[in-house]
């Protein structure tokens, strides 16, 4: 599912065998490019898998790319390896293989705490989901921990309800909370909804 505001190039896919041949099709064409970059002087400190769903993808295939790249390109010993990850895409199990597979940290795109807002956004999770993933992230043994990323200005979003959603994301107790402010783009469902000469979202 596509969320209302995304303009990255996804496919969307109806069943487990297509999501895994995709992934493997995309996780081909990114160790092709990572293996035409020259090797830089010392090791990576940093690697983020982001934009979209990677934990769509399997701990599998994370660790395939992450492999890659330290092959190719070398990671430190005590790298941070980001995946962001969308509520209701992993469970305690998967996220041991994506940990075993080199994730040392996990940026959770909870985006909002009011089920409405989410609905609102396309977003396929609920905020029960998110709570859950959040209990997850605690007790994980990520190295360089977790975070949170909310979005303001979502359709029907007041301050009581921005007010409410900080306070979760707080009480949740993140290592660390970004927000971004919504951006329509063009050729989205909100560009079209919400774009100029379009009534406000609030």
């Amino acid at each position: 599912q596509r969320c209302y505001y995304c303009d990255f190039p996804i496919a969307v896919v109806r069943s487990e065998s297509a999501l895994e041949a995709k992934t493997e099709w995309y996780v081909d064409l990114v160790l092709r490019e990572v293996a035409a970059l020259e090797r830089p002087a010392g090791r990576l400190v940093s690697c983020y898998f982001g934009g979209g769903t990677p934990s769509l993808a399997s701990a599998a295939a994370i660790g395939r790319l992450t492999e890659g790249i330290e092959s190719r390109l070398g990671l430190a010993a005590d790298a941070e390896v980001t995946l962001e990850a969308d509520p209701g895409t992993f469970d305690e199990a998967k996220l041991a293989a994506y940990i075993e597979a080199g994730v040392t940290r996990v940026s959770l795109g909870a985006q909002s705490f009011a089920d409405a807002e989410l609905a609102a956004a396309g977003r396929a999770h609920t905020v029960s989901e998110t709570l859950a993933a959040a209990a997850l992230l605690r007790r994980a043994p990520l190295a360089h921990g977790w975070s949170i990323d909310l979005i303001s200005g979502l359709p029907g979003q007041t301050l009581e309800s921005w007010r409410r959603t900080l306070a979760a994301a707080v009480a949740a107790e993140p290592d660390h909370v970004s927000v971004y402010d919504l951006q329509i783009q063009s050729g989205t469902l909100f560009a079209r909804w919400y774009g100029r000469d379009r009534p406000v979202l609030f």
